[in-house]
C-alpha cells in the first residue's frame, strides 16, 4: 500500500473468490476524523459522540473503498461485483481490521487457438431454397393468380419478382453465415478455455434475458436453460474484450460511416437514415459495437485452425432457431 497506516494482504479462497484484509491504523484513522470533523464543523466546540462516531465511520468507509481499489489494481483484479465488507476487530487504541470478499472477472490468455479446430459455414441460396420460398408466399393466396395481382406483379414480371426475392435471399444468407460464423467460433474457444462464471455476473444477464422475454411477449424459456444462455453470453463477453485487448483492435470513423450508409439504404429516404444514426448516439453505439464484434469474429477465425463446410439456406435458418 502507498499509504504506511494501512496494511493489506489478498488472498485466493477456496471457493475462489478473493478476500483482502485491511488493517488501518487508529491514530490515523482518528487524526483523519478530526479533520473532518474541524472542516465540516468549524462552529460547534465540541461535537456530539454520535457526530464523531459517523465521521469515523464515513472515514472508514472512504479508507476501504480506496484501499480496495488500489490493492485490486495492484494485483490485476477486475472485481465481478461489489465486495462483501466485514468487520473483524476495532480497537481505538491500534487498529481497525475489515475484510473485503469478493468474485472477480474471469480473465484468459488466448495462447495455442492456432491448434484449436473451427469449422466454418458457407450458406448459399439453392434452388430448392427460392423455390420453397416462393411457394410460400403463393401459398398466402387462393391460386397463383391471385398471389400475382396481391404482390403487386404481371405474369411478364415473375422473372423479375423472382429474381428478387433471390437477391433478398442471399442478402440474408450473408447475415445467416454471419451469426452461425459467430455462434461456431465463440462456442468453440469458450469450450476450451472452459471460463467459469461468477454467479454475481450471470445473475444480472439473466435478468436482462428475463426482461426482454417479458417485453417481446415470447414463451419464456425455462429458468436451466436460462441460466446456461446467460452464461454463454458472459463467458463470450469476457472471450471479446480478450480479443480487443490482446489485438489492439481500433475502430476508424471512416468504417463505422460506411457501415451507417449501407443500413440506411433499406430506408425510404436514406440521407435522413443516416442522419438520424448520428444523431442517436445509442443507435450509433449499436452499429460501433456489431463491427467490433465482427473483427473479433474475423481474428479468433484467423487465429485458429479453420476448416469450410457448405449449408443451404434453408439448413442455416434451423439451425440458426435452433441455437
Amino acid at each position: 500500500m502507498t499509504n504506511l497506516n494501512i496494511k493489506a494482504d489478498v488472498e485466493q479462497l477456496p471457493s475462489k473468490k478473493y478476500c483482502a484484509t485491511f488493517h488501518f491504523n487508529a491514530s490515523f484513522v482518528k487524526s483523519k476524523s478530526a479533520d473532518r470533523q474541524e472542516i465540516f464543523n468549524s462552529d460547534v466546540s465540541t461535537p456530539t459522540e454520535e457526530a464523531l462516531i459517523n465521521t469515523t465511520n464515513d472515514i472508514l468507509n472512504d479508507l476501504i473503498r480506496s484501499a480496495f481499489e488500489e490493492v485490486t489494481l495492484a494485483n490485476n483484479l477486475t472485481p465481478a461485483a461489489a465486495p462483501t465488507i466485514e468487520l473483524i476487530s476495532k480497537d481505538v487504541q491500534i487498529e481497525y481490521v475489515f475484510t473485503t470478499t469478493f468474485d472477480v472477472v474471469p480473465s484468459i490468455e488466448l495462447n495455442g487457438l492456432s491448434s484449436v479446430n473451427v469449422e466454418i459455414p458457407e450458406v448459399i441460396v439453392t434452388t430448392e431454397d427460392l423455390e420453397s420460398t416462393i411457394d410460400a408466399i403463393f401459398k398466402q393466396h387462393p391460386n397463383r393468380e391471385t398471389a400475382l395481382a396481391a404482390l403487386g406483379i404481371k405474369e411478364s414480371e415473375f422473372e423479375k419478382f423472382r429474381s428478387e426475392v433471390l437477391l433478398n435471399l442471399q442478402r440474408e444468407a450473408i447475415t445467416y453465415e454471419s451469426e452461425i460464423k459467430k455462434n461456431a467460433v465463440l462456442t468453440r474457444v469458450c469450450d476450451i478455455f472452459n471460463i467459469i462464471i461468477p454467479d454475481c455476473m450471470i445473475s444480472p444477464e439473466l435478468e436482462r434475458l428475463q426482461t426482454i422475454q417479458d417485453e417481446s411477449g415470447v414463451v419464456p424459456l425455462p429458468l436451466p436453460k436460462q441460466t446456461q444462455v446467460a452464461t454463454r453470453n458472459v463467458q463470450r463477453r469476457i472471450v471479446i474484450n480478450a480479443v480487443i485487448q490482446k489485438s489492439h483492435l481500433s475502430l476508424h470513423p471512416n468504417t463505422v460511416r460506411q457501415r451507417v450508409e449501407q443500413l440506411s439504404t433499406a430506408y425510404e429516404n436514406p440521407e435522413e437514415a443516416v442522419q438520424w444514426y448520428y444523431s442517436n448516439r445509442v443507435e450509433l453505439a449499436g452499429v460501433e459495437a456489431k463491427i467490433v464484434e465482427e473483427l473479433v469474429i474475423e481474428w479468433l477465425i484467423n487465429a485458429c485452425n479453420q476448416s469450410t463446410y457448405t449449408m443451404s439456406f434453408t439448413q442455416a435458418s434451423a439451425a440458426l432457431t435452433q441455437h
